[in-house]
């Protein structure tokens, strides 16, 4: 006669042995030692400015480079530098790139024939980097807090390399 826990689905293998995380001469971890695997190094309390890692790296993003630049110059975390170091990289590169369209586009104003229509284009890219920026912000500001590094692909390895 079979018994419910004979069957593979239930309790047992295919050899109608029961299923038995402890078996002898089958290593088993700890408790202890799952929990140390779980936690991360960010976890705890950072030196910078008393906040956790994952605030920390939020914070560097949150008035964009100027956040960045201060949080660069204090922090000792390397997570939390990698975070400002990208902060200052993507908001000032994105600023610069806004202000050289936007300046290409007055300039391009002046040329004869084709400067309305050329300066419309340049200045509508130059447009679209403020909702990018906004895209960015957000995205990075939540990774940050969630406490990955997410590298940005263009700036993302300078970025590690300076943390």
């Amino acid at each position: 006669m079979r018994r419910p826990t004979d069957d593979p689905g239930r309790g047992a293998d295919r050899n109608n042995r029961p299923r038995n995380r402890t078996q002898p001469g089958r290593r088993t971890r700890s408790a202890s030692h799952r929990e140390a695997r779980s936690r991360t190094p960010r976890d705890g309390p950072s030196r910078t400015l008393g906040l956790s890692p994952p605030a920390a790296g939020a914070l560097a993003y949150l008035l964009t480079f100027v956040t960045g630049a201060v949080l660069y110059t204090v922090a000792d975390d390397r997570f939390v530098r990698f975070h400002a170091a990208q902060s200052v990289l993507v908001f000032g590169l994105l600023l610069g790139v806004n202000v050289a369209l936007s300046a290409a586009a007055v300039a391009a104003a002046f040329v004869p024939g084709v400067g309305g229509s050329l300066a419309w284009a340049i200045g509508a890219a130059a447009a679209l980097t403020g909702p990018l920026g906004v895209v960015l912000w957000l995205g990075l500001l939540y990774v940050a807090y969630r406490g990955e590094e997410y590298a940005v692909p263009v700036v993302g390895g300078v970025a590690r390399r300076l943390a």
